[in-house]
């Protein structure tokens, strides 16, 4: 899919993501950021690829049990949840679902968690980014 096709699907969604660099552990990353229900439901659908120490990070207004699934994702991903305190408490591999039938599979918060960031499969351990980890935002 060519950028041309991917605004226009965030446009049709009414949706554009603000780009913000954060840091985990000691590495700075670009983030896009779903800090509304639109967003979040939007994520990183459609899209074929993430550039290298870029993600998207899913803000939550208070700290729950979440649960992502890859519908219409076409990317390997890792998805990191951190606590209020902003403390990696979860890591988790979602394989690509794309435009498959059926149900996709969900991937649960082992613990309930205000934040999430999703970057390319491989990159926390890559990174020797872990459970304890700590987020800081702008």
């Amino acid at each position: 899919m060519n950028l041309f096709l991917i605004t226009l699907i965030a446009l049709s969604y009414g949706n554009t993501f603000s780009k913000k660099t954060i840091t985990v552990k000691d590495k700075n990353i670009t983030v896009e950021v779903a800090d509304t229900d639109s967003l979040r439901q939007q994520g990183l659908m459609y899209r074929k690829s993430l550039a290298k120490d870029e993600g998207m990070l899913f803000i939550f207004s208070d700290e729950q049990p979440l649960s992502f699934w890859m519908k219409n994702t076409f990317i390997h991903l890792t998805i990191a949840y951190f606590n209020k305190n902003k403390i990696l408490i979860d890591l988790k591999d979602m394989p690509p679902f794309g435009k498959k039938q059926g149900d996709p599979p969900t991937y649960r918060s082992a613990r309930p968690a205000m934040y999430a960031l999703e970057m390319n499969v491989g990159w926390f351990k890559t990174n020797k980014i872990g459970l304890g980890s700590k987020l800081s935002l702008p």
